[in-house]
Parts: structure tokens; sequence; C-alpha cells
């Protein structure tokens, strides 16, 4: 993969590669060096290692518009790695439209806020902020590890609806690509 962003859907190259690398239950939305956007199954995944860009919120808008055309309820599993920046203010804004436009196909958010400290602290912020300014009526919680979210996650879904073991793996080997 570049440096480079890459949009899926994009050029016959940025296509190929992305299935060259990426197995067919995970379909990659948007890759740069500091966010990433995958669907997983029904789940809208989110990994951003630095900061959360325009682009990414994006992808991220892309991503569960197919989603919703596929699946009736979707799930969204985010992952801030430690030392992540505050978002950008218009990334901020055009997170709560696009929150607030899926809230409703939404079964359970979780969100894992990596860190300790004001950074930390700052983000775990911005994201309630996010979930309050959108009017979001999905049920959303924040943790400082994947585990129990996913293990939240996971409640919030009816049996055999979301495999966790098979969302555990792809997060892990997303999260490869950037740690």
């Amino acid at each position: 993969m570049t440096a480079a962003a890459t949009l899926s859907g994009g050029a016959g190259v940025t296509s190929e590669l992305t299935s060259a690398v990426t197995p067919p239950h995970c379909e990659l939305v948007y890759e740069s060096p500091s966010d990433l956007v995958a669907l997983v199954g029904d789940c809208l995944v989110l990994l951003m290692v630095k900061e959360l860009t325009p682009l990414c919120v994006n992808g991220v808008g892309r991503g569960f518009a197919s989603l919703t055309r596929r699946y009736a309820k979707v799930n969204y599993f985010s992952v801030i790695e430690q030392g992540t920046l505050v978002m950008h203010p218009e990334a901020r804004r055009d997170m709560a439209k696009v929150v607030s436009k899926h809230t409703r196909s939404i079964k359970g958010a979780a969100i894992v806020c990596h860190g300790t400290g004001f950074v930390a602290t700052a983000v775990r912020s911005v994201i309630t902020a996010i979930h309050m300014a959108s009017f979001a009526s999905h049920p959303l919680r924040v943790f400082s590890a994947i585990d129990p979210a996913l293990t939240w996650l996971g409640s919030k879904q009816a049996a055999g609806e979301l495999d966790l073991a098979a969302l555990s793996a792809e997060l892990e080997r997303l999260r490869a690509r950037f740690i």
C-alpha cells in the first residue's frame, strides 16, 4: 500500500490492490497513513492512528451508505490509538452529520480510545460531544480496551448476528497495518 490515501471504487489499480490485500469478508473503503475505514460483515470499522481527517469522515459516510443498502441495522467499531490528536473542526462537524444521518440504522457503536491522560480524555470528550450534537439515538459506549468493547457490542445483537471472533481477527489484522 502506498503512503497516499487510497479510496476504493477508484481506478482499477486501487480496486486490484485492495482485493489483493483484503480478504473477501473485509472491504477496505478508505486508507491513509493516519486512518482507515473498512466494512467487516455488517460492521463499519474505523481505525485512527494520528488524526481523523475530513477525507476519512467521507469514507465513513460512504461506508455507512454501503452497509445500509445491504443491512437493515449495522454496527460501528472504532479504535483510536494512543497519541491520536483531536479531530479537525471540519472533520468533527462532518462526523456529527454522518452519525446523525445513520443513527437509526446503527445497532451499537463501540469506541476504543487507547491511552491515559489529557489527550485521551479530550478525545473521549469529543466523541461524547459528537454523539450528543448529532442527536444520535443509537447506543454508544467508549472503552479503553478492545475485548470489553467487543463483548459490549455483542450484547447489542440478537444471537448469532455478529461473529465476534471474526471481527476481532479482522481488527487485529487491520491494526497491524499501522502498529
